[in-house]
């Protein structure tokens, strides 16, 4: 905020007018931005104020008959701080003696809107807010702003005398969540020189704006999409044979051939406890069961067809929060193997029918 032009159109002392031995006091002398109360008194009784001219960004009440009383207020209202506005009237006492009063607004300021730009939900963001003075020397009271998502941070004590030609800053805070454009104003009091009514300090008010975006959440993705343990392959072992098998030490698999032409596979990933090595709040566990279907097409050639149903658990402890990840599969597969025990080549297709439970959301992801 720039103070760049100061009128000053009457001395700042109560105006004492004199004509015919009987005197007009009005006080104050000038107006400020937002309430004044203007006294006037006369020594023969006041018999009306009739108002000569105002400023649109004025508004008067008070004026009109008063019968001869000693004093009379005038209700004066200045909507903005950064217009001149100048108000006339005239004064006529119980003798019928006249006089024309003009005031006009102590100081011209220059109101700002300080842009916050772009802010992330939840960010808190600063920016400094001035108050600068070039003619007069100013008092700044305090400053408020009426909306709790806005902290100020003072660098000197308040009140604070502002030198001519000095510059004050302070920084203002801003932190929210919800989307949208946020409009706030920032009230500087600033002392009057010349009090009335009750009334010692005038409001100044720059602006602040802050837009904050919609959060777009990303689509959601399963990491393991196209990861597989365990591929089959064609070949069905004669009937009774039972096969284990080992992955990564804690994942066992097993088979067992129920017929020379039908297998039963299936699996488990030993759970972890919740505080293993470098895992600490985590744990997870995965199983699997399913049936093949072989039949040997030559001495070398094998075909087979099968359906996996697979399920894979993961629990992650954050306190306050927890995260748990359920993933369930369904795979139907068909392969087909060339060669013999001692080398043999094998070529498998299937389909995951995947769904993925989440603690925030559940989709599909296949492949």
């Amino acid at each position: 905020m720039r103070l760049f032009c100061l009128l000053i159109l009457l001395a700042l002392a109560p105006i004492q007018l004199w004509s015919q031995g009987t005197v007009f006091e009005v006080s104050p002398s000038v107006l400020y931005p937002g309430r004044n109360v203007v006294t006037v008194k006369a020594h023969a009784g006041i018999d009306r104020i009739n108002i000569l001219a105002a400023t649109p960004n004025l508004s008067v009440d008070g004026d009109g008959s008063l019968d001869c009383a000693k004093s009379a207020e005038l209700e004066v209202e200045l909507a903005r701080a950064d217009q001149t506005a100048v108000l006339s009237f005239e004064l006529i006492d119980c003798r019928g003696r006249r006089e024309k009063i003009d005031l006009a607004i102590n100081t011209v300021w220059n109101l700002e809107t300080r842009d916050f730009g772009e802010v992330q939900p939840g960010k808190r963001v600063c920016m400094m807010f001035y108050i600068r003075t070039q003619d007069q020397a100013n008092t700044l009271d305090t400053v408020t702003v009426p909306d709790p998502r806005v902290t100020l941070h003072f660098f000197t004590d308040l009140p604070y005398r502002i030198r001519v030609g000095e510059t004050y800053q302070y920084e203002a805070c801003f932190q929210y969540d919800e989307p949208g454009i946020h409009k706030f104003p920032v009230i500087t009091w600033m002392r009057r020189d010349s009090p009335s009514g009750g009334l010692t300090t005038y409001p100044v008010a720059d602006t602040g704006i802050v837009y904050i975006p919609e959060m777009v959440e990303a689509p959601a993705t399963d990491p393991t999409t196209f990861r597989s343990v365990v591929v089959p392959n064609a070949v069905v072992p004669p009937q009774g044979t039972l096969t284990f098998g080992t992955y990564d030490v804690l994942g066992l698999v097993a088979s067992y051939s129920v017929t020379d032409n039908v297998m039963i596979n299936g699996g488990v990933v030993l759970p972890l406890p919740d505080d293993w090595v470098t895992l600490h709040g985590e744990s997870s566990t995965a199983m699997s069961v399913g049936v093949k279907f072989g039949l040997p097409v030559s001495d070398n050639v094998d075909v087979a067809a099968g359906y996996q149903v697979s399920t894979s658990i993961y629990r992650k402890d954050s306190p306050p929060n927890i995260y748990r990840s359920e993933i369930f599969v369904q795979s139907p597969f068909a392969s087909i193997s060339y060669g013999d025990d001692d080398s043999r080549a094998s070529l498998t297709l299937g389909y995951a029918f995947k769904h993925h439970k989440t603690t925030e959301t559940e989709f599909d992801e296949n492949a």
